[in-house]
C-alpha cells in the first residue's frame, strides 16, 4: 500500500519566511559593517587629536600667535569631528540593534512554521502509519475468513 506524501500547505510562506530572514540577516551584516567603519573613524580621528597633542609646539616670536591660533582651529576641528563620529558610531549602534532585532523576529516567524511543518508531518506519519496497520489487520481477517470457510 502506498501512501500519498506529506505535502506541507505552507511551504510557500515558509520559503517566503526564509528569504525574509536571510534579506534580515544581509542587512545586520550591513549594518555591523557601517558601525565598524564608524568606530575605525572615530579611532583615527583621536589618533590624529593625540599625535596633535603630544607633537611639540614650537614658538617663535613673529610666527608663535599665528601657529597657536592654527593649531587651536585644529582641536576645534578634531574636537567637532569627534562629537560627529561619535554620534555617527551610536547611531550605527542603534541600527545595528534594529537590525539584530528585526533578525530575531523574522526567525522566529519562520520557526514557527518550521514547527508547525514538521508536527503536519509528524501526524501525517502517525496517520500514514495507523492507516498500515490497519490495511495489515484487514488482510489478516480477510485471510482468516478464507481458512475457516475452506
Amino acid at each position: 500500500m502506498s501512501a500519498k506524501p506529506f505535502k506541507f500547505s505552507l511551504e510557500s510562506v515558509l520559503k517566503l519566511r526564509h528569504h525574509e530572514t536571510e534579506k534580515a540577516r544581509a542587512a545586520l551584516a550591513a549594518a555591523s559593517g557601517d558601525r565598524r567603519a564608524a568606530e575605525e573613524r572615530l579611532a583615527q580621528i583621536h589618533a590624529e587629536q593625540a599625535k596633535l597633542t603630544t607633537s611639540p609646539f614650537r614658538s617663535g616670536v613673529s610666527a608663535g600667535v599665528r601657529r597657536f591660533v592654527q593649531r587651536e582651529a585644529e582641536h576645534q576641528r578634531l574636537a567637532k569631528a569627534i562629537h560627529m563620529a561619535e554620534a555617527q558610531v551610536e547611531t550605527a549602534r542603534h541600527a545595528e540593534q534594529r537590525a539584530r532585532d528585526h533578525v530575531r523576529a523574522q526567525h522566529q516567524l519562520e520557526e514557527a512554521l518550521i514547527r508547525l511543518r514538521d508536527q503536519e508531518a509528524e501526524a501525517h506519519q502517525v496517520e500514514v502509519l495507523a492507516a498500515e496497520a490497519q490495511f495489515v489487520d484487514e488482510q489478516a481477517i480477510t485471510r482468516y475468513y478464507r481458512t475457516q470457510q475452506l
